[in-house]
């Protein structure tokens, strides 16, 4: 999109955050999205969105620190930002901070109406911190609104797996690979699901395939 006909400086900076928010999620070019998302915050340094931006950014370059900084600056222009809730999430998640990183997603889900992204990351993090009950509250409306999706199934799977309910783990994570036939937790997790149900050729199958 052209710049030319837009007569603010906010207008010009939500475009520019744009398309490096796009060349980093698509194409994972950071060099190429720099220059747009630095321009965007000088352009708008108000804009929470070119912020958010910018945390991406960061994020990419693993300059932590960073970014947590640029988190900060974004929450003093809006407390209850989602974007910058659940970039926090996806933080404190890469750093093992889990149950902050649960916080933080609960956080985004309350402040936006399309939440699915947030429920089904901390349905994974409930799901590292054994709180499996917790974790299905989450999965249950993710199943019936997604029920295709490859992730959801492979989460179910999880907690099908860990309360010993192994085959309906089996269903669950065979219903993963249907969606996504490249999802190798799953292939790694039918494979032991198969094992301890002594399906051994299935066993031998899967984990063949998640070696390959």
């Amino acid at each position: 999109l052209s710049l030319e006909n837009l007569t603010t400086e906010e207008q010009k900076a939500v475009v520019l955050a744009a398309q490096g928010s796009g060349e980093l999620l698509q194409q994972g070019e950071v060099a190429a999205a720099e220059g747009k998302i630095n321009q965007a915050v000088s352009l708008a340094p108000q804009s929470a969105y070119a912020g958010v931006a910018k945390v991406l950014l960061l994020m990419a370059s693993r300059e932590d620190e960073l970014a947590r900084k640029e988190l900060d600056r974004v929450f003093e222009l809006d407390a209850e930002y989602a974007p910058a809730w659940a970039l926090l999430g996806d933080l404190e998640n890469r750093n093992k901070n889990l149950a902050k990183a649960e916080v933080a997603y609960s956080k985004a889900m309350e402040n936006r109406a399309n939440n699915l992204p947030d429920i089904l990351k901390r349905a994974q993090v409930r799901i590292i911190l054994k709180k499996y009950e917790a974790a299905q509250k989450d999965i249950d409306p993710l199943k019936k609104r997604i029920p295709q999706n490859a992730t959801v199934n492979y989460a179910q799977g999880l907690i099908y797996f860990q309360g010993n309910r192994l085959r309906e783990a089996k269903d669950d994570f065979n219903l993963a690979l249907s969606a996504n036939d490249r999802l190798l937790q799953a292939m790694f997790y039918l494979s032991l699901t198969n094992l301890r149900l002594g399906n051994w050729d299935r066993a031998e199958y899967y984990a063949n395939q998640f070696h390959a």
